[in-house]
């Protein structure tokens, strides 16, 4: 488990988080590592500076876990196919999330058991279905059912999306420290590489973090998905 940086989708990130990160006096701009004139000795990425003079350091990481690499195309389909059986079946409107951990039976022999526990599942409330498979029932802005497949919602895979994004955020903590040692304010904003999640996903593993406490650096953390089109920003603090 590590968290790596990516040059190429720093900017994409940077503009991706820009409307929620405050005033600043102008455009932040790329720091040259450890030997940029204006901020000799650091190595973030990003300085800004807020309207009232003061010195913002940002930090852009990846955070990247090769347990989550998988076909993104079959979990496309399986959606598409839970999405038309519950939808066949009348059940009642929402986002049903079946979350899964490796020692679940295959999704595909699973659809009587999904749609008959759907039938009955109110708003907020969970079920297993079968060993390691477990399926929420959500609130969703639309008026039909829908299906979203999320290999890690529960069970070990979620306390790996847990500890993936805690391990981004303390492998940048020395940086940032040394940062705001010299008066900077501290931002950090970590892309989830490859979460397999549906809309809900980040919002618990932000919970989860939350209610271990806040460190003093950084001040601020998003959770940037570049992919996800209508709420790409979290902030977690």
């Amino acid at each position: 488990m590590h968290a790596v940086a990516a040059d190429d989708r720093e900017y994409e990130t940077l503009d991706c988080a820009l409307p929620h990160l405050g005033a600043f006096a102008g455009r932040p701009r790329k720091v040259r590592e450890q030997t940029d004139p204006e901020h000799p000795g650091h190595t973030f990425d990003f300085a800004a500076t807020r309207p009232d003079g003061r010195r913002v350091a940002i930090e852009v990481t990846h955070a990247l876990h090769e347990r989550f690499r998988a076909d993104g195309a079959a979990m496309t389909a399986l959606e598409v196919e839970g999405t038309r059986r519950l939808r066949a079946a009348n059940v009642a409107p929402g986002a049903y999330a079946l979350s899964t951990t490796i020692e679940s039976p295959r999704v595909s022999e699973l659809w009587a058991q999904i749609v008959g526990a759907a039938r009955t599942l109110a708003v907020g409330d969970h079920v297993d279905v079968a060993l390691g498979a477990t399926l929420w029932h959500f609130a969703h802005p639309e008026d039909r059912a829908v299906l979203n497949f999320m290999p890690g919602l529960g069970g070990d895979v979620y306390a790996l999306l847990v500890a993936l994004v805690s391990d981004a955020i303390d492998a940048n903590v020395g940086k940032l420290t040394r940062a705001a040692d010299d008066g900077y304010e501290t931002v950090l904003l970590v892309v989830p590489e490859w979460l397999p999640h549906g809309p809900h996903t980040i919002s618990l593993v932000c919970d989860t973090i939350r209610s271990r406490g806040r460190a003093p650096v950084p001040d601020s953390i998003l959770l940037v998905e570049l992919y996800e089109h209508d709420q790409p920003v979290t902030v977690l603090w």
